[in-house]
């Protein structure tokens, strides 16, 4: 396909609208050149086997200009013709093991190397899904990933500036130590949370930084290329791809058998840092390992450099991983001083607190944190909803906010509106607040619809333990007010003060009241007993009988023994008197 620099852009009103593949600035029908930026948009300038100016990729991704290419891919300048956004679109391309086919524009692995393009194709992957977790001005931000053409695209932020390399050539070869530190400060925190996070970048050098400027003429720089970041947390023994650029990289990554970790990140920073101040960079790691290549100091090429930031740079440029500094923090602290970043202390060192009555520890924001990301992960609505609602829960933690703010940008291009969760949530909160039956049942129904949003399945969990332990209360209450009596009724009162506004609890409490209030009742008259004064004096007729036949039993036993006047009182006395009875 040639270069087309009239294409169909305008979704809202459906005309013909004519971009530069230069700058994605719109172009006059009747230019071809632009007057922004200088590109000549009446020839096809991208390579013979490079997607052409004009392609649209996954439907919305016009592609311009060539901003790159290395060995592993292309990265053109595009626009979202959704919201004319400008935006790099990286494609993975590598030239070892894979053509383009240009009739097709399709990309395929070479024989025997479909095992490699494949295994690449899921590293690339990898690339956006560490990229899509980060939102910070200093690391360019990817917004999609998709395939197409039998290979994969990157869609990330569009960063205009020069790269570290062209703005040291502007100001004749070097930058001054302190501009250069200045720049680099922020991205030692960047690389700290990155590794904090179980990644290293494995690829710091120059080219792969831009130095931006704002409105105000203020700089920083912007971390690029992420391409050899991979996760080493799962097993640090695990054996890396060597992927190098002489001169930044360390020694371990020139061996897939070496191991890799920050300390590998801090020596290309260091180099890099190293290059810029200087004009060169240093000898390539292999020659100093094996032609015993020596790096020059800074303060005896005549740059001003303090002692202690030379000795930090060198010391980060060790040979030896082991020797080397082996954290962004230690390097930062050699470099400038005491650590700014607060810490979160050990576990151990954490103070006890007890959970309020009837409601759940909050858990760890880093679980949280971690769960966040695992679900953004999945790129699918469910995972950033449930990502969103872990972390609305920790803000302020790390990258909790910025990482929300992606969420939210996605599930709006899903057209879900996280509104209503939050929406349905505080409305769950409110309910409970009435403190009565209804509320928490109403409270427990809505929440039953938001799982996993914010903390709605702890209020879920924490609302029926509240209905079961009032229910419980209710209940007592109840039973001990139809026993009757007093201490009961006092204590159905008590039960039932627990719980006012549930279901009939106040009433219940008042019924009591009065049943205490109310004058005993005065027998009937007549002296008639009643049913308890029966039963006693039924039971003590029955006691005095069998009284009587035990003294009958023993005297006869006496009588029979012994038969004088005790003999005659038994025969005169006694048995005349029983014999009334029997």
């Amino acid at each position: 396909m040639n270069s087309q620099w009239g294409l169909l852009m305008g979704q809202n009103n459906n005309k013909q609208i004519n971009i530069c593949f230069g700058c994605m600035e719109p172009l006059p029908t009747n230019r071809r050149i632009c007057q922004k930026c200088g590109y000549d948009n009446s020839v096809a300038k991208n390579g013979f086997d490079i997607l052409p100016e004009g392609t649209i990729l996954n439907g919305k991704y016009l592609i311009g200009k060539v901003l790159g290419r290395g060995g592993f891919g292309v990265t053109y300048l595009g626009l979202d013709l959704t919201n004319q956004r400008r935006l790099a679109i990286k494609e993975y391309f590598p030239i070892e093991v894979s053509s383009r086919i240009p009739t097709t524009r399709d990309v395929i692995p070479m024989s025997g190397a479909q095992q490699d393009f494949e295994k690449g194709i899921v590293g690339f992957k990898s690339e956006a899904d560490i990229l899509s977790l980060f939102n910070s001005p200093y690391i360019v931000h990817v917004w999609d990933f998709f395939t197409e053409h039998g290979t994969a695209y990157i869609v990330m932020d569009y960063v205009k500036g020069n790269n570290l390399t062209s703005e040291t050539k502007k100001t004749g070869g070097r930058i001054s130590w302190q501009r250069m530190l200045e720049l680099v400060k922020p991205l030692i925190f960047v690389l700290y949370n990155l590794h904090d996070d179980n990644l290293i970048h494995r690829d710091i050098k120059p080219d792969n930084m831009i130095v931006v400027k704002d409105g105000k003429n203020l700089e920083h720089m912007v971390l690029l290329d992420f391409g050899s970041a991979r996760s080493y947390a799962s097993d640090m023994s695990k054996k890396f791809t060597a992927l190098v650029t002489p001169g930044f990289a360390p020694i371990e990554q020139y061996s897939s058998k070496s191991r890799q970790g920050p300390y590998t990140d801090v020596y290309s920073l260091c180099c890099t840092i190293y290059a810029a101040i200087l004009g060169e960079k240093p000898p390539a790691s292999t020659e100093r390992l094996d032609r015993n290549a020596s790096v020059k100091s800074l303060r005896s090429s005549g740059i001003d450099i303090p002692e202690n930031i030379e000795r930090a740079l060198m010391h980060g440029m060790a040979l030896n991983s082991s020797e080397r500094t082996q954290t962004m923090k230690e390097l930062y602290i050699e470099m400038f001083g005491e650590w700014p970043l607060d810490e979160a202390p050990e576990p151990e060192k954490l103070p006890k607190t007890v959970a309020p009555k009837n409601q759940t520890p909050a858990p760890d924001p880093n679980i949280l944190y971690e769960s966040a990301k695992m679900a953004m992960m999945t790129r699918t609505p469910d995972g950033y909803t449930k990502a969103l609602g872990l972390l609305l829960r920790i803000p302020g933690w790390r990258s909790a906010d910025m990482l929300a703010d992606n969420c939210r940008q996605k599930l709006t291009e899903y057209g879900i509106n996280y509104q209503q969760f939050d929406n349905k949530y505080y409305d769950a909160i409110n309910k409970a607040s009435m403190n009565n039956y209804d509320g928490y049942q109403m409270a427990v129904i809505t929440l039953q619809q938001i799982p996993g949003w914010r903390d709605a399945d702890e209020l879920l969990s924490q609302y029926q333990n509240i209905i079961t332990q009032q229910n419980r209360a209710y209940e007592h209450g109840k039973e001990l007010m139809y026993r009757n009596d007093t201490g009961s009724l006092e204590n159905a009162i008590k039960e039932f003060q627990t719980i006012p506004g549930w279901l009939d609890a106040d009433e219940l409490k008042e019924e009591c009241r009065r049943k205490l209030a109310a004058p005993p009742e005065k027998p009937p008259v007549g002296g008639d007993k009643t049913e308890n004064q029966e039963h006693t004096s039924v039971m003590v007729w029955i006691a005095v009988i069998v009284l009587l036949i035990i003294a009958i039993l023993i005297i006869d036993y006496v009588v029979r023994k012994n038969g004088s006047i005790i003999n005659l009182f038994y025969n005169d006395v006694v048995l005349p008197f029983l014999s009334l009875f029997f």
